[in-house]
């Protein structure tokens, strides 16, 4: 599973690093259109390709059967810039439903986490 995000990451940015490439040469005019309409597709094909990892997981998660009646799996995505660049992690934690912050619980297994400047998601594995 960390492999199949793993290329889906890469690509993106191998697909934003040559969109700049492309575009910031180009005039001031057409320089934002082009970073905007280049940008979508490399936002697309990073989505295309992460679900297509979430599906070949949930199939998993599904076969595997499922957590204790009192705990609930969450799919959590992190992004933000460090020192060496962009960096992602994507993990399944378990958590408890009743009341509790799956984003904290998630985030707290991590270590190298900023302080503040990252983007996090953290869903229900159904």
């Amino acid at each position: 599973m960390a492999a199949c995000m793993e290329s889906a990451n890469k690509t993106r940015d191998a697909c934003v690093i040559d969109v700049r490439r492309t575009c910031m040469p180009r005039p001031p005019a057409e320089r934002t259109s082009c970073l905007g309409t280049s940008g979508r597709t490399c936002a697309s094909g990073r989505s295309t390709h992460t679900q297509a990892c979430r599906a070949t997981f949930d199939t998993c998660h599904k076969a595997c059967g499922t957590q204790p009646a009192k705990t609930v799996d969450y799919w959590c995505s992190l992004d933000f810039n460090g020192p060496n660049g962009r960096v992602y992690r994507e993990w399944v934690c378990t958590g408890m439903p009743s009341g509790e912050n799956p984003t904290e619980r998630c985030v707290a297994l991590l270590k190298d986490v900023p302080e503040a400047g990252y983007s996090l998601t953290c869903d229900p594995v159904l």
